[in-house]
């Protein structure tokens, strides 16, 4: 084989590996830098498919008396996979849902708790206001009564594992959160569902 004929070959191979690395999200192949990550338009996606199959059920009407939104508070988020990316992506993925949420129209989500693997904590903000309650500074009429407000009815969980298969080149990673939401009063479970975000990666004959 002439020197001609060997380097076009050889650049036509490279050519074709980088080709095959891609990336298959929903049913849309793309280019990816690791189909391993879950990105924030991703996150996005899964907090508006949660919160529609809320919606969908009819679960919020129970707690809607009078037509007022349901409260909800965010619950834990547990990173069940080996992945420590998803437990530093935990506030992209909430600022998702929270947005799905209050957006819908039918919840408000309590600013006085924030999703926690073990325990929930008190906004700042919040705890100020409750300080200003007993100050001499501010009209009274202008901050909520002690004991007036109104705690959260549900709280959602939720959790991710990840599910990989191989065949020869190809590796198939399927995202799977699971989602809850929990009447605090009853301590039962009201609504449940699974998102699954699929991805595939064809590796390149050279490797990846």
């Amino acid at each position: 084989m002439n020197r001609t004929i060997g380097g076009c070959l050889c650049g036509w191979l490279v050519v074709m590996a980088a080709s095959c690395s891609t990336t298959r999200t929903g049913g849309e192949v793309k280019s990816a830098p690791d189909y391993r990550t879950i990105s924030a338009d991703e996150w996005q996606s899964f907090a508006d498919t949660m919160v529609q199959s809320i919606v969908s059920t009819g679960t919020l009407e129970r707690y809607r008396a009078g037509g007022e939104p349901a409260r909800v508070g965010i619950g834990s988020w547990k990173n069940d996979t080996d992945n420590v990316a998803f437990t530093r992506q935990k506030n992209v993925m909430l600022n998702a849902v929270r947005k799905s949420l209050v957006n819908s129209g039918q919840v408000v989500v309590s600013g006085d708790v924030a999703a926690s693997d073990s325990a929930t904590n008190r906004d700042q903000l919040t705890r100020d206001v409750g300080q200003l309650r007993d100050s001499e500074d501010y009209d009274p009429d202008s901050v909520f009564a002690q004991g007036t407000l109104q705690a959260p009815q549900l709280s959602l969980q939720m959790s991710i594992v990840d599910i990989t298969s191989k065949s020869g080149r190809t590796t198939t990673k399927e995202y799977a959160v699971d989602c809850k939401l929990i009447d605090l009063r009853t301590k039962y479970s009201c609504w449940e569902d699974q998102v699954v975000l699929p991805k595939q990666f064809t590796r390149g004959i050279f490797g990846e």
